[in-house]
């Protein structure tokens, strides 16, 4: 069994040249298991409070902003380009090597935007130090775990749809159905355990217990969704 991050399905396949594995159909599908709320944070002293005026900053001031990621090919990255070109505004990409490198960057003032997921800086936000501009997540039922008021992308940007950052679960390719039925039963069960549900709510993380028929849908249109990014946004396929 596999526990795989959404971007190893659904953005390295189509940024990358070559993969080890096709996502649809080497393994099989069990269900998706969580989605974090993900966050367009900004040093206290960047002027926008929200998206809109991220946006029109960033009109009024071509080639001068720049937004961090967790790397090139990252759903950060293809989400970040997605807004870019339905918004119409320019941001420098500045690509980090994970989320590590990038909060001292930000805190010490070297990068004024970052993408992130509110469980690695919530403390920080809470403390002051960084302030939520906005999310990257389209599903309209995490505004109910967002800090209020907080603008998405899709409220912004026509047509912006998300690449999320889900986690789920997977066997091998022609995995027999009572063993997938099985494994589903204890993973969901699992979840939904209340210590589990208890912290996933600490980190604003949403529960999205799926069947398997869900999770291949989901993996087929934010792969095909990534392949439409790096083509529209001209990212060279990497190595």
């Amino acid at each position: 069994l596999v526990v795989t991050l959404a971007n190893s399905w659904t953005v390295a396949p189509a940024v990358r040249k070559t993969t080890p594995y096709n996502p649809l159909t080497d393994f099989t599908p069990i269900s998706l298991g969580i989605e974090p709320l993900g966050l367009i944070v900004a040093h206290p002293s960047f002027p926008a409070t929200n998206l809109t005026e991220l946006i029109a900053y960033a009109k009024k001031n071509p080639g001068k902003l720049a937004w961090a990621t967790s790397g090139i090919g990252s759903s950060w990255h293809m989400n970040g380009e997605m807004a870019k070109i339905g918004g119409g505004f320019d941001v420098l990409h500045a690509p980090y090597q994970g989320f590590g490198p990038m909060i001292p960057a930000l805190l010490g003032g070297q990068i004024p935007v970052m993408m992130i997921t509110w469980s690695v800086v919530h403390p920080m936000i809470t403390g002051g130090k960084m302030k939520v501009l906005g999310m990257t997540n389209s599903d309209p039922k995490f505004k109910a775990i967002a800090p209020p008021g907080t603008q998405s992308f899709a409220d912004v940007v026509p047509g912006y749809q998300a690449i999320p950052d889900w986690v789920g679960l997977a066997g091998p390719a022609a995995l027999p159905s009572p063993i997938v039925q099985r494994v589903h039963a204890a993973y969901t069960k699992a979840l939904h355990q209340p210590d589990v549900e208890e912290r996933m709510a600490i980190d604003k993380t949403l529960i999205v217990a799926s069947t398997p028929e869900e999770l291949m849908a989901r993996v087929k249109a934010e792969y095909a969704r990534a392949q439409d990014a790096v083509k529209r946004a001209s990212i060279p396929l990497q190595e």
